[in-house]
């Protein structure tokens, strides 16, 4: 137990300062600034036909927007359903994602999409006015081989998966059996990915993983 008039004696870790200026300084705690969650902004790459959907009885497809697009964004955001608005996850405003802000959809020219995988969940790079060039590829790897998500893209028309040898292998055997590879993705490769809700389990998880690792080394080189 230490006392006031104790903490005005010499320090015993041998400094020559008083106790209270040492190693018994009163340090205040100041919490943490909360991080701002992010929002669409002024992207509507969803919106825009690079996906597929049905919204409101309107059929959304590529080279069609979704009907309810407007100039400035959403004309029906604040009542736009679950099923397939609402519900849809972006990866890049996923809570505690790793992407930094280059990788905002209409930035970046590719939407990533969470989509479960048996016990946790891939990424899937859809096309959104560019192909995923080599140094998104590359970063999408390196994240990959950290935190064992695997991802899918498209090179060519062509699907291609990263990711580990059980991943290859299921992916490879659903291309023979002509399935999807996951929820939502056209079996034959090449066709428009369907703009889904993610089931709230995995969009939770999702909100709830960072890799600090891969997040520091993109404050670092935040250009893709």
């Amino acid at each position: 137990m230490t006392t006031d008039s104790m903490r005005d004696d010499l320090c015993g870790c041998g400094s020559g300062k008083p106790y209270r200026h040492c190693c018994g300084a009163v340090i205040p705690i100041v919490a943490a600034a909360p991080v701002a969650a992010r929002t669409c902004g002024g992207c509507t790459a969803c919106c825009d036909g690079w996906l597929t959907a049905n919204v409101l009885g309107h059929d959304m497809s590529p080279g069609t927007a979704c009907h309810f697009r407007g100039e400035g964004g959403c004309t029906i955001y604040e009542h736009r359903p679950h099923d397939p608005c609402r519900g849809f996850t972006c990866g890049w405003l996923v809570k505690g994602n790793p992407f930094p802000e280059s990788f905002r959809p209409d930035r970046l020219g590719v939407i990533v999409i969470i989509k479960p995988w048996r016990d946790r969940f891939a990424y899937v790079l859809v096309q959104a006015g560019r192909a995923p060039d080599a140094k998104l590829l590359e970063w999408m790897r390196a994240h990959s081989t950290e935190t064992g998500r695997p991802f899918l893209f498209q090179v060519d028309g062509r699907q291609r998966g990263y990711g580990s040898e059980e991943f290859q292998k299921e992916i490879l055997e659903k291309a023979m059996r002509g399935e999807p590879f996951l929820p939502g993705l056209n079996p034959g490769g090449g066709g428009p990915f369907k703009l889904m809700p993610l089931d709230p389990p995995v969009a939770e998880a999702a909100s709830a993983t960072r890799v600090p690792d891969v997040a520091a080394a993109l404050r670092e080189d935040d250009g893709v």
